[in-house]
């Protein structure tokens, strides 16, 4: 059997073994579960077949050199086995896309359908010739066809849900989420000097200095802010991920007021269509190189490039990516106000990115982690001024309610600003992973301000409804705006430092704090085997840790604590068993 036969033989099973395991795909991406964090658009369908290609290709080289060295007893069967092995291998990546059965039974099943295709393959049966090429080649451009449609109509089908075209001139609404974006690399002097155009928008508008997500990592905490309710609620948390019909998103609520919808997201394991995409009318996530990682084929693929140090957490869609999609989407509406929802991850890229892109496998020391997430933080900042200054150039600035926050921290570990370990996010409850960066900008709606009291992101859909003045179909508290102080109150230099806003808000060593009427927020975390829920109130915040039989630590949030640390821990105690009386969080 010569090379090219052989090849063509590899590029007609590869396609159909493809083909096959991109429709196995778009069936399980609509189950939350199933390859959670690796979805797949439906560009799969030509995606697949074009990365089996590569392998089979591969495959068939391999088995064209080795079958010279064979026997002439097995060589008369070169055909039949090559079929064999091709027909193996695909079948193994079908087998792995439906993501239930386990590895090692797909690859029994997958040798023996090589096994059953070799014994039925005739000496003198050829690969189809040039028909099956021809096949092969319609079978990927149906794919391509298929994708290329799925998201014009799509789009159009929604968008016949849209509410009429709101009378007057209501305001758009966008929402910039920076992920992982920790507050006190936002906030003070830290954040003048990497952030300065972003600190410099913050004063324009209400600056809220003690804000807490609901979690520590991305999918619950971004759905709190897309539906106003903390992860017991809304469910898309570990480990069933899926958003309950039960809550309303927020850009369901824009859809009915006759709003275009959309999001845009550089993080394409969380923020995706399959787990946060109800209500918007577009939703881009996804790059080539993400389709390309995540068939089964690809992910053999990535073990290799990760083996040689090129790790693909620190790449993906960056600023410049997102906001000309963005800015096509303004285009594709001019009709209609808009809501936009934005989730930047160049911050997290830049720091994975020299996590583990480090030589010979080795990770990089903390403080350089830690110091690329900074130049990553610079850099996004100049392009969220450049998008700022578009706004003001397309004379949008005032007609548009900007809402910026991030959904979790990142730990860095005690060598870098005295973090607590675990290093990360998603992997603990402290403040470093916890609190976060969040303004209002509203120009002629909402005076420059500053809000000092513990508030939570999921409060953001019901102040955007009261802004709006929504009467109607608004859930929650909204936050605290009619509270801010105005700016400059208390000093324009409170919160600087290194800590950010901390120390000038901390109520003095052993003093008594009213902590069982204070303003709090709520914070839980389900993640791999972490059980833990925490309550913040002004100064203090108190976590539980499920997996240690309840205890309690109490953390300062400033200056340590005074005498009344004890006692303080207890009553904290009392209110979190309050609201999770059963120290279970659902």
């Amino acid at each position: 059997m010569g090379l090219s036969s052989r090849l063509r033989l590899a590029v007609v099973t590869a396609v159909v073994s493809g083909f096959a395991e991109g429709l196995v795909r778009l069936v399980t991406r609509h189950f939350p579960g199933l390859h959670a964090a690796h979805k797949l658009s439906v560009d799969v369908l030509w995606v697949a077949p074009l990365v089996n290609v590569v392998f089979f290709c591969a495959l068939a080289v391999g088995l064209h050199i080795l079958f010279r060295f064979v026997p002439g007893s097995v060589r008369r069967r070169d055909r039949a086995l090559s079929r064999g092995a091709f027909v193996a291998l695909g079948a193994i990546g079908v087998g792995l896309a439906t993501a239930v059965l386990h590895p090692a039974s797909v690859v029994v099943l997958g040798l023996g359908a090589g096994v059953l295709a070799a014994r039925r393959t005739p000496a003198d049966t050829g690969p189809g010739g040039g028909r099956g090429l021809v096949a092969a080649a319609g079978l990927v451009g149906v794919g391509v066809l298929v994708a290329a449609l799925s998201g014009p109509v799509g789009e159009r089908a929604r968008r016949g849900a849209l509410g009429a075209v709101p009378a007057g001139e209501p305001p758009n609404v966008l929402v910039l989420m920076l992920d992982t974006v920790r507050r006190d690399e936002l906030l003070g002097d830290v954040g003048a000097r990497i952030a300065p155009r972003l600190t410099a928008f913050a004063r324009e508008g209400v600056r809220f200095e003690d804000a807490w997500s609901t979690t520590s990592w991305s999918l619950p905490s971004q759905a709190s802010v897309l539906t106003g309710v903390p992860a017991a609620e809304h469910e898309a948390d570990w480990p069933g991920f899926a958003l309950t019909t039960r809550v309303p998103s927020l850009a369901e609520r824009f859809v009915a007021r006759g709003y275009a919808t959309a999001a845009f997201s550089g993080n394409s394991s969380w923020v995706t269509p399959e787990y946060l995409g109800r209500g918007f009318l577009r939703f881009r996530a996804y790059v080539l190189e993400d389709l390309l990682r995540r068939t089964s084929l690809g992910k053999w693929g990535d073990g290799l490039t990760r083996a040689l140090s090129f790790y693909g957490a620190g790449r993906g869609k960056k600023a410049p990516a997102l906001h000309r999609q963005f800015w096509d989407f303004v285009g594709d509406y001019e009709d209609r106000p808009f809501f936009a929802y934005i989730c930047y991850m160049d911050a997290n890229q830049a720091a994975y990115a020299r996590k583990f892109n480090h030589y010979f496998r080795r990770r990089a020391p903390n403080p350089e982690v830690h110091e690329a997430y900074r130049d990553g933080i610079r850099v996004l900042d100049g392009q969220i001024g450049e998008l700022l200054d578009e706004l003001e150039r397309r004379d949008l600035s005032r007609s548009t309610i900007v809402v910026v926050l991030s959904d979790h921290g990142e730990s860095f570990g005690p060598e870098v600003r005295e973090d607590h370990l675990p290093v990360g996010h998603g992997t603990h409850l402290y403040p470093e992973q916890t609190r976060v960066p969040m303004f209002v900008v509203a120009r002629g709606r909402l005076e420059p301000a500053t809000v000092r009291e513990p508030v939570s992101i999921d409060r953001v859909p019901a102040t955007l409804g009261a802004l709006l003045e929504w009467t109607e179909d608004v859930d929650g508290q909204p936050l605290p705006l009619a509270s801010a102080e105005p700016a400059g109150a208390g000093g324009e230099g409170a919160g600087s430092g290194d800590t950010g806003a901390e120390s000038a808000e901390r109520p003095a060593t052993g003093t008594a704090t009213p902590v069982d009427d204070a303003p709090a927020t709520w914070m839980t975390l389900r993640y791999l085997d972490r059980d833990l829920r925490a309550i913040a109130v002004p100064g203090w915040q108190y976590i539980v840790d499920g997996n240690e039989d309840g205890s309690g630590e109490l953390v300062p949030l400033g200056d340590p604590p005074g005498t009344a640390a004890a006692a303080l821990g207890e009553r904290l105690a009392r209110r979190l068993a309050r609201r999770f009386p059963s120290g279970d969080p659902d």
